[in-house]
């Protein structure tokens, strides 16, 4: 998971699933690699409720890397999908990253109190959403 995209291969039986050819820029390339699709909405990639249509979107806006996701500790304020994924423990909290750098769980759920409302009261359910919307 990249600050603004997201690469994934389905990967069957332990087997990842090939293509003859793939594109790099504007260069078509025919060999046998592993096929991988971007997603565009990455660790950095924030999500927001617009007023006009109350419905939540990811991106394109980012966190970049200062002051990065909540989670990092470094003042992030904004919901990412970083902090999605610490928050439903699909990051493991407290793992180090890049040797120094720690998860915090409790920090990645502030940027979503913003957004509690009946049907969202915790940071789990709002997490969900948040990443139900990027796909």
């Amino acid at each position: 998971m990249g600050g603004t995209s997201t690469d994934v291969a389905l990967i069957q039986n332990g087997e990842p699933r090939l293509r003859r050819e793939t594109t790099v820029g504007d260069v078509t390339v025919r060999a046998s690699s592993v096929d991988i699709r971007t997603v565009g909405a990455g660790g950095g990639s924030i999500a927001h409720v617009p007023e006009l249509t109350k419905a939540l979107r990811v991106g394109p806006q980012s966190a970049g890397a200062d002051p990065g996701p909540a989670a990092c500790g470094r003042g992030g304020t904004e919901p990412t999908v970083t902090d999605a994924n610490v928050v439903l423990g699909y990051m493991p909290e407290m793992q180090k990253l890049g040797g120094d750098m720690v998860l915090d769980r409790k920090l990645s759920t502030k940027p979503y109190r913003k957004w509690r409302t009946e049907e969202r009261r915790d940071a789990e359910r709002l997490g969900s959403w948040h990443l139900q919307h990027c796909q």
